[in-house]
């Protein structure tokens, strides 16, 4: 399987956990809008969530 394969299986499944980590950053302030909007735009720490719902594959649908 390449990358691009193990990519799009997850996709729909990481676009969640940036929905997550936009409502737990989520504020008025528009410095703290800036700031998590940085963070999910960047692409870094992805490696670990993808890796659980890799994971959680294994034993049966993802529902997140």
């Amino acid at each position: 399987m390449s990358l691009k394969q193990i990519q799009s299986s997850i996709a729909q499944d990481m676009r969640a956990v940036d929905e997550v980590i936009r409502s737990a950053l989520y504020s008025d302030v528009v410095l703290i809008k800036q700031v998590a909007e940085y963070i999910i735009n960047s692409g870094g720490k992805r490696l670990r969530p993808a890796l659980v719902l890799m994971s959680a594959e294994l034993f049966g649908p993802v529902q997140p």
